[in-house]
């Protein structure tokens, strides 16, 4: 389940993030079931963590969340990015610096990146988004600079028991 796998990976990151990042966890223990690829949300997981640490030069506070939400037809459409329905929201939030709008509107592309050459790929973000779109699910974002980030990930709630790639 979700849950579980959100525990998992705070050990992983506790090492990813380093001594200057404070992770805090706070996971809902009644989370819906998802049908989704285990990797492939650890794999998204580990990437936010990773871009949270760079936009934390000096250190700072990463948490993660997850929790069920349900969006009503009316609150889609007051925000388009979102979508209506039953999700499982997972939200990593960080204290960093922020992104101006104009870099915000292009974190999702393929390969653009706003580190130094030969300091990231750009394509952790596009993978992010690429694996929430395949699992039938979306991600928003809300930045602030000099404030910080939060991705949150909406995974599709289903009613079957959770199936969970290996």
């Amino acid at each position: 389940c979700i849950a579980e796998l959100v525990d998992e990976c705070a050990s992983l990151l506790g090492t990813a993030l380093g001594r200057h990042v404070a992770l805090s966890l706070d996971v809902a223990a009644d989370l819906h079931r998802c049908r989704i690829d285990r990797t492939g949300l650890e794999t998204a997981i580990l990437n936010l963590a990773v871009n949270a640490r760079h936009a934390m030069p000096q250190g700072g506070e990463l948490a993660i969340s997850a929790r069920n939400r349900s969006i009503t037809p009316a609150q889609a459409e007051l925000r388009p990015e979102l979508q209506a329905g039953d999700w499982v929201e997972i939200a990593v939030r960080d204290t960093g610096t922020g992104m101006p709008p104009e870099v915000q509107a292009r974190i999702f592309e393929p390969f653009f990146t706003t580190k130094a050459e030969g300091k990231g790929t750009g394509l952790g973000l596009a993978m992010v988004h690429g694996f929430v779109h395949q699992s039938g699910g979306f991600v928003t974002v809300d930045s602030s600079v000099g404030v910080g980030t939060t991705f949150s990930l909406f995974l599709p709630a289903i009613d079957a028991p959770a199936a969970i790639a290996a």
